[in-house]
């Protein structure tokens, strides 16, 4: 199940990107950004209302686990600038490249209170592949 979900999530936001690109093109990058979060969190409160679901801001919990959504603004308004110029699929092989590295790195490191993993030498290989496939983007 994980793995069909991770392959929907994909799916899912390549079809949000092209989507806020377009909407950014249309009424500017940070109008776009502010509303495609505000029908996001309608949405959200509208589920949670629906599932009987409070809000609840936990003090054990460190300050820095609540700023994933300034993390998600950031990456909402990078992948609306960059659409423009690079197109949907080379915009997400190089996030796909960022991302990966960085959760080698995240994980090696336990970085956020992950678990510990060593890196090996077939992450390399996958990097080096995803590399080889932008590469390919880019040229042809």
């Amino acid at each position: 199940m994980a793995v069909f979900l991770s392959i929907l999530s994909g799916v899912l936001l390549s079809v949000m990107i092209a989507m806020n690109s377009e909407l950014s093109s249309s009424m500017g990058v940070y109008y776009s950004v502010a509303l495609i979060h505000l029908i996001g969190l309608v949405i959200i409160i509208a589920i949670m209302k629906v599932k009987k679901l409070s809000m609840k801001f936990q003090k054990n919990i460190p300050l820095i686990w609540y700023s994933g959504g300034a993390v998600g603004i950031l990456t909402t308004v990078f992948q609306n600038v960059t659409v423009s110029t690079l197109g949907v699929s080379k915009t997400l092989a190089l996030a796909l490249f960022g991302q990966s590295v960085i959760s080698i790195v995240i994980e090696h490191y336990g970085l956020f209170e992950t678990p510990k993993k060593r890196i090996r030498k077939k992450q390399f290989i996958g990097i080096g592949l995803i590399l080889s496939g932008i590469t390919v983007m880019f040229l042809y």
